[in-house]
């Protein structure tokens, strides 16, 4: 994965955080969005931690 992936994906987080706060009311959008959200942060994370472990190395 590339930084500009990264990048992306962080765009991807903004318009979910934009979409939560639209769907206040609708809760099973509200926990759909809430998931992509945390998967994608983890995958972000992911990355993150593989890249220091070869840095590191």
């Amino acid at each position: 994965m590339s930084e500009q992936t990264i990048n992306d994906l962080h765009i991807v987080l903004d318009n979910i955080d934009s979409r939560i706060e639209k769907s206040a009311g609708n809760n099973e959008e509200l926990q759909y969005l809430t998931y992509q959200k945390i998967k994608i942060l983890q995958l972000i994370d992911d990355f993150n931690q593989r890249k220091e472990f070869f840095v590191n190395y």
